[in-house]
């Protein structure tokens, strides 16, 4: 198609500038990956093969899993040689994992990662026994030689035994309200439920950073993952430690609009300091607001609409909270739904459909700039395995009709490419079409939806490249 065609009044424009890369990774987080919630329903152990089918039909390519301390060491036994002793019993334990999976363990959760291709983001927390404190962390507490330590020998056993698959190391998990363990939301929890301040946190960050480095140089090191973002506490880190961050980490878990607006104020931050991490923003939990159902349709709007946000801002991650629950475990906090008494029990939820979509639309290549005269929908324009990929994303009841396509002259449609539309609506969450370009490009958007185009196509300049005489 060339440029000015279908230029109607309702027309989108997808221009070749480039507005970024698409999102790196996306992925299962915290409780519910590993292990499904406390009854070990999920899809590292074995009674449930499908999930992993279900991963991969998603779009999944990173895992994050929280390692804490106290499920390794024991607090009077910090030798190097007992450190890495109880590292190597710790990842076989299969009692300690995020959830408390009575089937998977750490290196079970590792070898399937590293068989599926996917990244592991560890999340390292300080908890270290019952009765543990936050108090602990002080300069002249043993307890920070000990911390050091262990992230050493647990970064050196990673790399040595799952390469290229644990590369990105998280300090601590919302540390403003001391969620240190993984174990706060089970029944009969009685441990810590404050935080500590941030001169504390950048001692837990110092150290980690000089154990993590040692033992693998190209570790990224991100964090603090706060619960709810907060300029002061986050301004503190960057203006005292920023060379210790390769990346910022926040949390959406109220799964409020608000992402766009949040990696805008990380990125100016870590602006500010001239820290080398300014384009690694990672959102490493994010769910919705509570009690709505998965099977909800606004729900699943919901979803999209974050993810869109996310990537329009550019994070560099993005990580998903809870890809399953049983049914009377946090309501509405999977894409996946499973029976606990039946761990064969997976089930698609209609957000399921709307998170598959998206995430589509958002991952990898290349994102393309989009001028989009309509209030009412945003859109996105990705450049991918040599096909353009735009999503509508229509989040109201109003139907929007004979929407077209306009490209920019550089960005060439391949002749008699079949362009395939993907529509998620509540009455057919997963429908497809194809249809010859040529025949015209309106598009009838409906209410609570979103409409996904795809055609092959290339770049000028890239097409020029391929046609150049190899001597050239």
């Amino acid at each position: 198609m060339t440029d000015g065609e279908w230029n109607m009044g309702k027309t989108i424009r997808i221009e070749h500038k480039s507005a970024g890369p698409g999102m790196k990774y996306l992925g299962w987080s915290g409780r519910g990956w590993a292990d499904g919630g406390p009854l070990s329903a999920g899809p590292l152990n074995s009674q449930a093969p499908s999930w992993d089918e279900a991963g991969k039909e998603i779009g999944i390519n990173m895992v994050r899993m929280g390692f804490t301390m106290k499920h390794f060491v024991a607090a009077e036994n910090n030798s190097n040689h007992s450190l890495l002793e109880s590292i190597k019993k710790g990842m076989e334990n299969k009692q300690v994992s995020w959830a408390k999976s009575q089937h998977t363990s750490y290196s079970d959760c590792l070898d399937r990662c590293t068989d599926l291709g996917w990244k592991m983001l560890v999340c390292i927390n300080p908890s270290l026994n019952q009765d543990w404190e936050p108090h602990l962390i002080t300069p002249s507490s043993e307890f920070l030689n000990l911390w050091e330590s262990f992230c050493f020998h647990l970064a050196r056993y990673l790399d040595q035994h799952w390469p290229q698959t644990a590369d990105f190391f998280e300090i601590t998990n919302e540390p403003d309200i001391g969620y240190f363990d993984g174990e706060t939301s089970l029944p009969g929890y009685k441990g810590i439920r404050f935080g500590i301040s941030p001169s504390q946190y950048l001692m837990l960050l110092e150290r980690a950073h000089q154990g993590i480095k040692r033992a693998a140089p190209h570790a990224q090191i991100i964090g603090p993952s706060l619960s709810r973002w907060n300029k002061k506490w986050v301004q503190k880190i960057l203006q005292k430690g920023p060379s210790f961050l390769d990346g910022l980490s926040y949390h959406n878990v109220r799964g409020d609009l608000k992402d766009a607006r949040v990696i805008t104020k990380a990125r100016s931050l870590l602006s500010d300091v001239r820290s080398p991490s300014a384009h690694r923003i990672f959102n490493s939990e994010w769910a919705w607001w509570p009690h709505h159902d998965t099977h909800d349709v606004q729900t699943a709007l919901r979803v999209a609409r974050i993810l869109s946000l996310q990537a329009k801002a550019g994070a560099f991650a993005s990580l998903y909270l809870g890809p399953a629950q049983p049914r009377d475990f946090k309501k509405g906090l999977g894409v996946l739904k499973f029976d606990p008494h039946n761990p064969d029990s997976i089930e698609k939820t209609t957000t399921f459909y709307a998170f598959q979509i998206m995430a589509q639309g958002v991952l990898g290549g290349r994102r393309l700039e989009v001028k989009n005269p309509f209030k009412t929908f945003s859109s996105l324009a990705l450049y991918k395995d040599g096909q353009f990929i735009v999503t509508l994303f229509n989040p109201g009841k109003k139907h929007v009709k004979e929407v077209s396509l306009s490209w920019d002259k550089t960005l060439q449609v391949t002749p008699g490419s079949p362009m395939k539309l993907r529509t998620f609506h509540p009455k057919r969450f997963d429908y497809f079409k194809k249809t010859d370009y040529n025949a015209g490009f309106e598009l009838n958007i409906l209410p609570y939806s979103i409409t996904q185009v795809r055609v092959r196509g290339v770049f000028q300049n890239e097409q020029d490249r391929k046609n150049r005489p190899k001597n050239s």
